[in-house]
């Protein structure tokens, strides 16, 4: 989901429209969804179930929606709050198992910690296994919330509390933009930019 200089050019020289999805790129026709709120929004949550020492593991900086557009959504709510900054951050890949080891390297160097906001439900995934493998109970001792609300959240122990993101209507809304882009032209409407609504689940992890 990195949005770099290649592609960037590559798609500035396509003869045909292009609609991105899930990534805010200014100059380009966009459906991304509101990732600095929802991430704001759950980290809010957790400051008003009283956890004071958060963490949190992120996507790669490089990742606009889904690593930094995350994290700041993160600091602003803990910056409302005159909560510490910097948030201590762990960067992983989107492996469950490289949630597991941000979760360990947290553990390590953060010990006191009461919460962890995570950047995708797979790593949260791997957070919960390496929480429980350190004897932390969730969310006795340690509340732990995801983004994307996917399936495996309603099975796992606890469910886990994420953004839900409304894929499904994403896909229709590009569909939509690039029909038009075809019938306009293909500089019609270059920077119509749409930014989806979230809803925050909440489950058993807070």
């Amino acid at each position: 989901t990195v949005f770099d200089g290649r592609i960037e050019e590559a798609i500035r020289r396509c003869r045909v429209p292009v609609v991105i999805t899930g990534q805010d790129i200014e100059g380009f026709p966009c459906i991304c969804h509101d990732d600095f709120h929802a991430v704001k929004d759950l980290t809010t949550l957790l400051i008003a179930r009283g956890r004071r020492k958060i963490v949190m593991i992120s996507a790669p900086e490089e990742d606009i929606a889904a690593g930094r557009n995350r994290r700041c959504g993160a600091e602003a709510a803990l910056r409302e709050a005159g909560l510490d900054i910097p948030l201590p951050i762990e960067t992983s890949t989107f492996e469950a198992k490289g949630g597991k080891t941000a979760m360990q390297n947290l553990l390590a160097r953060h010990p006191d910690l009461d919460a962890v906001v995570c950047a995708t439900d797979t790593m949260a995934m791997g957070a919960l296994c390496a929480l429980r493998e350190a004897g932390r109970n969730v969310p006795g001792d340690v509340s732990i919330v995801g983004v994307g609300d996917s399936w495996v959240d309603n099975v796992s122990i606890p469910g886990l509390t994420t953004a839900h993101f409304f894929f499904r209507q994403c896909g229709e809304e590009a569909a939509k933009l690039l029909l038009e882009l075809i019938d306009e032209g293909k500089d019609a409407g270059r920077v119509r930019q749409t930014r989806l609504q979230y809803m925050i689940v909440e489950r058993g992890s807070v």
